[in-house]
């Protein structure tokens, strides 16, 4: 029985189906990718939301890009953008003597501008190889490692925790979140950004939407259930 990746409830509804060959069609035509190996023996993704938190996700659950996926993607100079609007945001937040995770932090653009801007010690976990080596030859503390370990490995440590443009690309993402919540001291913050699917994006077809680039679709409402 299909189950909510963020309640593990079977409160579940369908939404919609997606052909596999109009995704890999797609990617060849506007990245010049090859994805269909993600799909072997799939003629069709489906998308479900989970009626608690109106989170919705696609399944089958095991389509998410690999590393060599983003790699390719990384070669575009407009998937990781060194400053957006979101980390100026976060940046509220901060102050002197903190202790701040980054989870997903990429080439480490954000940890290397608020540690110089900020009085903060920052730290990334990042498991693209690619991207964590160009951080940590900044001389950035980046960690190449799953966050579900480095949290075990480092409890009640952090005041804010923050992920930007990350969960969405994440299916089994109850254990994600718990890990990220595990990481911060007592009265921490946890920061999360992602694509509003309640835009524009979520009335288009965006086939980076899809996987096996995104694997969940946010809104203002799921991201405030996550409180619950």
């Amino acid at each position: 029985m299909l189950k909510s990746p963020i309640t593990g409830l079977a409160n579940v509804e369908f939404l919609n189906e997606i052909s596999c060959d109009f995704i890999i069609d797609a990617y060849h035509k506007n990245f010049s990718m090859d994805v269909g190996k993600y799909f072997r023996g799939i003629k069709s993704i489906k998308v479900y939301k989970c009626l608690d938190t109106q989170y919705s996700f696609f399944s089958p659950f095991h389509l998410s890009g690999d590393g060599n996926f983003y790699k390719s993607l990384q070669r575009f100079d407009w998937y990781y953008m060194d400053w957006k609007w979101e980390h100026q945001n976060a940046c509220q937040y901060l102050s002197n003597g903190m202790r701040v995770l980054e989870f997903g932090c990429a080439q480490g653009a954000f940890i290397e501008r608020i540690q110089k801007n900020y009085q903060v010690s920052g730290t990334g976990v990042e498991l693209n190889s690619e991207a964590a080596k160009i951080a940590i030859s900044k001389g950035l503390d980046v960690k190449l490692q799953n966050i579900i370990d480095y949290s075990n490995e480092n409890p009640d440590l952090f005041d804010l925790v923050c992920s930007f443009q990350v969960m969405e690309h994440i299916y089994d993402i109850k254990p994600i979140l718990e890990a990220q919540i595990r990481c911060l001291k007592k009265g921490g913050n946890l920061i999360i950004s992602v694509p509003n699917n309640e835009s524009f994006l979520g009335q288009s077809t965006n086939i980076l939407n899809m996987p096996p680039h995104h694997m969940g679709l946010w809104s203002d409402t799921s991201l405030s259930k996550l409180q619950e």
